[in-house]
């Protein structure tokens, strides 16, 4: 079951809500989830921050691609793990960074609760008969997400974490440290560095490959990069390398 979508792009709120069996719950912003005060602090970040990278991110665009000003692209580069790192340890001193209560969902044009009960809920019986494992005691919670390929890809120079993108990535990067589903699904494209992901999830087993959408039948040619994030109290039923789509 898919619990909820989070989509600030207006045409995939669209796809997402005419899905039958789709997401339950649309919210239209990753920020909504984060309390109000947290909200504040982290756009604060991101002024402060892009004070110092506005300036540089226009002269990189202004200079011609070929070749390419590694000097000015490795400063950019820098303040953007910088701009995570804060993002991060701001979000961090909150205890409480997530709202529990509702917001606006765009599926049923109305306030619904962003962490719903029935997420919970999970058909565990189902997973074991499938998979051939004991009953989970625990709900299997599954996130999926994809990074913006905005700041990511090549046509965009690859502005990677000193993009405006950094944000919404650094509320993802926390909804998993803090909910710590079994398993996490993330996909971008190729340039997408997954040891980004090893660095700010600790306990989890991190595995990633470089393929094609084509080969899986998405009508997209540019290769991605598709990383499953396992937590590491998970058994598998047999070892991560044997699992084909996740060869590298």
């Amino acid at each position: 079951i898919v619990g909820h979508s989070v989509d600030i792009d207006k045409n995939c709120q669209r796809v997402l809500c005419s899905n039958e069996d789709g997401a339950l719950h649309v919210f239209p912003d990753l920020l909504q989830l984060l309390t109000l005060d947290a909200r504040v602090a982290v756009l604060k970040v991101m002024d402060t921050s892009s004070l110092e990278l506005k300036p540089l991110i226009a002269k990189y665009k202004a200079m011609p691609k070929m070749p390419q000003p590694d000097d000015i692209k490795k400063v950019i580069n820098q303040l953007g793990s910088t701009l995570l790192d804060k993002l991060m340890a701001r979000m961090d001193a909150f205890e409480n960074l997530f709202v529990e209560q509702a917001t606006c969902c765009k599926h049923h044009s109305k306030k619904c609760d962003v962490f719903p009960a029935a997420l919970l809920q999970t058909d565990s019986e189902r997973v074991a008969q499938v998979t051939g494992v004991a009953k989970l005691t625990d709900p299997l919670l599954i996130y999926m997400a994809g990074t913006s390929c905005q700041d990511w890809s090549s046509m965009s120079q690859v502005l990677s974490l000193a993009g405006k993108t950094v944000l919404p990535f650094a509320v993802e990067l926390q909804l998993i440290r803090r909910k710590r589903p079994h398993v996490y699904f993330h996909e971008c494209t190729r340039n997408f560095r997954a040891s980004i992901l090893e660095k700010f999830l600790p306990g989890y087993r991190v595995h990633s490959m470089i393929q094609r959408p084509t080969e899986r039948g998405f009508p997209i040619q540019r290769t991605r990069r598709y990383t499953a994030c396992i937590r590491l109290d998970m058994e598998l039923v047999r070892p991560i390398e044997e699992i084909k789509i996740l060869d590298r």
